[in-house]
């Protein structure tokens, strides 16, 4: 309820050197989140401000921010909701974009659920959040985890790359993809032995929407 997660936030100001704690308040906003429903409550509760401010703290604490992510992508799921415009405005892309440079290659719940945040903030047609990772390089920063996982085992990830792509190329912003060299890589990943049908398929949807929206069909 609304009391539990006040005090909840309220207990990762007063203990902020406490990165397990920080962690387990970052997993309880995830959960909170996860329902559209008390979206709204977790913003003006001010969740958004302490996942982030717990993400800068403990740059370094992997699991803190795998949670943190997860909680992110969360507040961005739905397209049409108050999460994802409020992350924007009281967040933007730099804790995820951090979060991915420093555990992009090594943690697993970190890279998925950073990529995740990403591919749900861009999802919309809309070209603001679009816009603004371009700017912050993030789309480099999505092709670099993509190459640093590019193994069957990565699937979940890959496959969460190629989505951000897709969101892209989707809607007319095939240049972005391919200065990012985000298409270079889709097609590196086509390499992949026994590559599984799930990830064939999200590449091959990132090629096509390249294919089609840059008139090269």
């Amino acid at each position: 309820d609304a009391g539990g997660l006040a005090a909840t936030i309220s207990a990762m100001r007063r203990y902020g050197d406490d990165a397990a704690l920080l962690q387990i308040g970052c997993g309880a906003i995830a959960n909170v989140a996860n329902d559209t429903s008390y979206v709204k409550l977790a913003i003006d509760a001010e969740s958004l401000e302490a996942v982030a401010c717990a993400m800068k703290k403990h740059e370094k604490a992997g699991e803190l921010q795998g949670d943190a992510c997860l909680a992110l992508a969360n507040f961005a799921s739905d397209s049409n909701g108050p999460g994802r415009e409020a992350l924007l405005d009281t967040v933007g892309f730099a804790p995820i974009l951090r979060a991915l440079k420093v555990h992009g290659e090594s943690h697993g719940k970190t890279k998925y659920w950073g990529l995740a945040a990403l591919a749900n903030l861009t999802s919309s047609e809309g070209g603001d959040a679009k816009d603004l990772l371009v700017q912050e390089n993030g789309l480099r920063v999505v092709v670099k985890v993509m190459r640093a996982n590019r193994s069957i085992e990565e699937r979940e990830v890959l496959r969460m790359g190629c989505r951000i792509l897709t969101n892209f190329a989707a809607h007319q912003r095939w240049q972005d993809v391919e200065a990012s060299e985000g298409l270079d890589e889709a097609i590196q990943l086509l390499n992949l032995k026994s590559i599984p049908a799930d990830l064939s398929e999200e590449i091959i949807r990132t090629l096509a929407n390249v294919t089609f929206s840059s008139g090269e069909g």
